[in-house]
């Protein structure tokens, strides 16, 4: 039986300052993007609240047919010991994408270094690395879709057309 054709995008976020800004941002704009059937946050146990605060936006991606599943590092690894099994541990949750968008701007320097790791490793298949540049400045109070796009530039390797 033939699996439906599916773009993923992966997305860790991280505790900070400006994290529900960033990662509601690098969510809405992947969104529009790279139109994701599937979308993985990543987060560990502390950053609960902001994945709590983040889910309206999960439910609003859901109504629109998009995959949420949010995954819990802790419990995917009880013990981090590299980048690399993390991202071994994450490309086992990948074979049913056909492109995949790694999205590192928002998330911890660990599972962002997974990320280009997973990127490297899979550069002869349709792995995209993709970084969202905030200009936060003025904008600081805001996030995607209320600060102009131009204050977030996109860079996708390799570059898609």
């Amino acid at each position: 039986m033939e699996t439906e054709s599916r773009n993923c995008v992966i997305i860790p976020v991280n505790r900070s300052d400006v994290s529900f800004n960033s990662s509601f941002s690098s969510i809405v704009r992947s969104f529009e993007n790279f139109d994701p059937k599937i979308l993985f946050i990543f987060y560990a146990n502390f950053n609960k609240n902001l994945i709590n605060r983040l889910n309206p936006l999960f439910e609003q991606l859901e109504m629109n047919g998009i995959k949420v599943e949010k995954k819990n590092l802790n419990e995917m690894f009880s013990v981090m010991n590299s980048t690399e099994e993390i991202a071994d541990g994450i490309e086992k949750l990948l074979q049913d994408c056909e492109k995949v968008y790694l999205v590192p701007t928002s998330g911890a320097s660990i599972v962002s270094s997974a990320l280009g790791l997973l990127y490297q490793k899979n550069r002869n298949k349709n792995y995209f690395l993709v970084n969202y540049l905030f200009s936060f400045g003025p904008w600081i109070s805001f996030y995607y879709p209320f600060t102009p796009r131009g204050t977030e530039s996109v860079i996708v390797d390799p570059p898609v057309s």
